[in-house]
């Protein structure tokens, strides 16, 4: 984001996804299971982006963040 557009934008993209994690080590299931790509990941939307993790015992852990045109089989 930073290269293609400008310093503002990557730090409210960062902001953006700062606030998913909170959101989501709060209240992980609102984020939607996708056992189709790996047993145990959820995912969950931020602008073009997805977020995938997994519940752990002490709360969330994030497996990757991939750009919605890429294909999670193939990157996770």
């Amino acid at each position: 984001t930073y290269r293609q557009w400008n310093e503002e934008q990557a730090n409210h993209y960062i902001d953006m996804l700062t606030a998913a994690f909170v959101e989501l080590a709060g209240a992980p299931m609102i984020a939607g299971a996708c056992d189709h790509v790996r047993s145990g990941y959820r995912r969950y939307n931020v602008g073009r982006h997805m977020i995938y993790f997994r519940i752990t015992p002490y709360g969330i852990a994030i497996i990757r963040i991939l750009h919605d045109r890429m294909e999670a089989s193939r990157h996770l």
